[in-house]
């Protein structure tokens, strides 16, 4: 299921990143590769802030290291 939650996201949703520091960072999703395989964020500045694979991504929103927002901060 979190392959498929990972799958169903939209380009424009923001999300709090926890780093592997233990800081978080509110980022958006800029861009989704065309076979939903890579996912590209950037942070409010519109910098690159992380880029993830699809097993990445759903293995961090299981985790809680990237927590999808209700809304744009």
């Amino acid at each position: 299921p979190w392959i498929d939650r990972a799958r169903a996201l939209k380009g424009g949703q923001w999300f709090e990143w926890t780093k592997p520091d233990g800081k978080s960072e509110q980022i958006k999703l800029l861009w989704i590769s065309g076979d939903h395989q890579h996912y590209m964020f950037v942070n409010g500045n519109g910098i690159k802030a992380a880029e993830r694979r699809l097993v990445e991504l759903a293995i961090a929103l299981r985790d809680g290291n990237m927590r999808l927002l209700d809304a744009q901060p």
